[in-house]
């Protein structure tokens, strides 16, 4: 029962042709390429996204896809699109879509590259993929009002990166409208206020994008059914107050929103482009000593306004900071990769001149959603000089594009550290006559060798011991304080009877899942990983299946997939099975309680991803530490999914793999907000969020 916008979506991208498209859209998108694959290849420095590609190629049953950071053996293609998406912003180097808050290309590039590359599919069928999953993403973002601070890679990233998995799987477009469909149903409610605080789970939102939308695309096309309009129930009231349906579909298949692509020239957000281009060029004309100034101010557009932090702490929020991008381009002559660096953003150099710049919105500038992204720049200086600038528009968007030459020069700086020059050159040219290329994985030989100069990260975990090393919300600690003490007898017995109960479930629906079609034989998903997550994910989708279940035994569902799952695979953790159960329970209630939701949530999205986090780290038997930022994590993988869907085999099934995942994230190294359980709680998806409440006392457990 797909709804009007996702059948003509659905329609445009199985009929899209590389045949319709012009040859100077062809060279736009090798372009795009280009340069994703070189923020993919740069981002595995990140030590926590390398630690988690190891992991998932760990895990992997089939080598079908290409990690591309070096050295990284090949993988299941979603477990692939997983990686490589969550590289390709690592580094903030990613272009977007300059009509709306939306980095298309990177929502779609890591899973069409995957899945093509798994399907034996070539260049231009790849350019179809990414043309049509584009067009899907930026129409959607263009269309919707976010009512609340949600980061847009995790709103768009699974309807982006479904389209393009139903283009290169050739579905029809009637399937091609439910692979769309059932993408949504795994919208993230990720904050974007997470990049202010270095929260690096928001550089999963795209990887998991990627992996949720071929999953997506591969049910729709075995025939899983739509029961609602999940576009507009959840673009238009759960993560939107409004959804524009006629702009969603003006000129499609006339006008490709890929045309409208911009690059970016600097390692941060795209909002601070304008201001440092400005600066640099001033420093082309005349050499500025960061010790003759005496303040630096910067007139922007409100979106780049909202960047002011003068002392940025971690990587991610230093890439999201006007002050410490301009100190740094002045003091370094440049602006790599480099000066975002922990280890960099303890330059007291750098810092006393941040602690200089200040940042205000100049109302006479255009939005940074506008065909062009303004800043005025002025330059105090200690002698009483004064210079300024205005940036009129950044240098890589579509309307002033970068030469071939600049584009070239940013992917080697790149991919030249990890591949060495030649082959870095080569990879390069192959990627610019991807349109020529009889099968993707021969371009994509170049990974199979080592890398060139540093070890590869070995995936390593992560130390999660050491108690409360930092400051935390008191309810959070008392909460995890709950969670670790012992469970009462009548929580013991309930857990214990729960999970006999879907572990039957899970045994009846692995034979509905296999006669449905959904599973192969062997009883797992295509393309889908192996591994703990992967197995937790088919668990929860054949349990689902087989109960129907309500919104509550659906959160439990999700998070006994999960426990029964880990305990199989690691039999020692199996005395702690139960109790990891009651935990989750626990949680889910806990939290339940506390909250009034906004209208129209279910509670598998939010209770189901938490839940299963959290009997996941008891029986890996995490500290109280290392549970509270699981708890962050976890919050800010939540998923939007409207209590029409309560029981949606999907949903419980994301929400099994999220939660079990979000361990897995601590353990490479990922980290949440600070307060990431009550951000998301009190100010994306509820109304209202009494902490205090959540840290009352147990009560004793529900029925199960």
């Amino acid at each position: 029962m797909s709804g009007a916008i996702s059948q003509r979506l659905g329609l445009f991208v199985s009929n899209l042709r590389f045949e319709s498209l012009s040859a100077d859209l062809v060279a736009v998108v090798c372009r795009i390429l280009l340069d994703d694959i070189g923020s993919m290849i740069g981002g595995f420095r990140e030590p926590e996204i390398s630690n988690l590609a190891h992991r998932l190629s760990a895990s992997s049953e089939r080598p079908e896809a290409t990690i591309l950071g070096a050295g990284f053996p090949r993988a299941d293609a979603a477990w692939a699109a997983l990686a490589n998406g969550t590289a390709g912003v690592g580094l903030e180097t990613d272009g977007g879509y300059r009509l709306a808050s939306c980095h298309a290309s990177s929502y779609v590039i890591p899973a069409a590259l995957a899945l093509a590359e798994a399907t034996g599919a070539n260049g231009r069928q790849l350019i179809e993929a990414i043309v049509a999953g584009y067009d899907v993403a930026a129409r959607l973002a263009a269309a919707t009002t976010l009512a609340r601070p949600l980061m847009p890679h995790g709103v768009w990233s699974a309807p982006g990166a479904a389209a393009a998995a139903a283009r290169l799987l050739n579905l029809d477009g009637r399937a091609a409208a439910a692979a769309i469909e059932l993408s949504v149903l795994t919208t993230n409610n990720g904050a974007f206020t997470g990049r202010f605080e270095g929260a690096t789970v928001r550089n999963t939102y795209n990887g998991f994008g990627g992996q949720s939308g071929i999953l997506a695309a591969e049910l729709a096309g075995r025939g899983m059914p739509v029961e609602i309009d999940a576009v507009g129930q959840v673009f238009g009231a759960l993560s939107g107050s409004a959804f524009d349906i006629d702009r969603a579909t003006e000129s499609l298949g006339e006008t490709y929103a890929i045309g409208f692509h911009y690059h970016k020239r600097w390692s941060c957000c795209g909002f601070i482009h304008a201001s440092l281009d400005a600066v640099a060029e001033m420093m082309a004309e005349q050499a500025i000593s960061d010790t003759d100034i005496e303040s630096i101010e910067v007139g922007t557009f409100p979106e780049g306004a909202a960047l002011f932090d003068q002392t940025p702490t971690r990587p991610l929020a230093a890439r999201h900071s006007v002050p410490w991008a301009i100190a740094a381009l002045i003091r370094n002559g440049s602006l790599t990769p480099d000066v975002f660096a922990t280890e960099a953003l303890a330059n007291p150099d750098t810092r006393r001149l941040a602690s200089k710049i200040r940042v205000f919105s100049d109302s006479t500038l255009p939005s940074g959603f506008s065909k062009q992204r303004s800043a005025r720049v002025s330059i105090t200086f200690r002698d009483g000089r004064r210079r300024s600038h205005v940036c009129k528009n950044v240098q890589g968007d579509f309307s002033t594009p970068f030469t071939d030459s600049v584009h070239l020069k940013k992917f080697l700086s790149l991919a030249e550290p990890s591949l060495g020059a030649a082959r870095a050159n080569r990879l390069a040219e192959a990627l610019l006559m991807i349109d020529r290329a009889p099968d993707i994985r021969a371009v994509l030989g170049e990974f199979s060798q080592p890398p060139v100069g540093t070890k590869a990260s070995t995936g390593a975990q992560i130390k999660t011991s050491g108690g409360r090393k930092e400051a935390a919300p008191d309810y959070l600690d008392r909460l995890c304080d709950r969670l670790l003490d012992g469970r009462s007898d009548t929580e013991m017995k309930a857990a214990a009877v729960a999970i006999e109960t879907d572990r039957r479930a899970i045994d009846i629906g692995r034979r509905v899942a296999i006669d449905r079609g959904y599973f192969n034989a062997d009883g797992r998903l295509a393309w889908q990983g192996g591994g703990a997550p992967g197995a937790a994910l088919r668990a929860a989708l054949a349990a689902a299946l087989a109960v129907a279940p309500s919104q509550e035994s659906a959160v439990r569902l999700a998070g006994s997939a999960a426990v029964l799952t880990l305990a199989e695979l690691s039999p020692e953790l199996e005395p702690r099975l139960v109790r990891a159960v009651a935990c989750g329970c626990e949680l889910a209630r806990s939290l339940e309680d506390a909250v009034t939701l906004r209208a129209s949530y279910a509670g598998v999205g939010l209770w189901g991803v938490m839940a299963t986090a959290a009997a996941c780290a008891v029986l890996k038997g995490f500290d109280h530490r290392t549970l509270r930022e699981t708890l962050n994590v976890a919050a800010s993988l939540s998923i939007a999914v409207p209590d029409t869907c309560a029981s949606s085999p999907l949903s419980v099934a994301e929400a099994s793999f999220r939660g079990l995942l979000a361990t897995e994230l601590v353990e490479a190294g990922y980290n949440g907000l600070r307060d990431g359980v009550g951000f998301t709680l009190g100010e994306l998806v509820g109304r209202q969020f009494e902490r205090a409440r959540v840290a009352n006392e147990r009560r004793a457990a529900a029925s199960a």
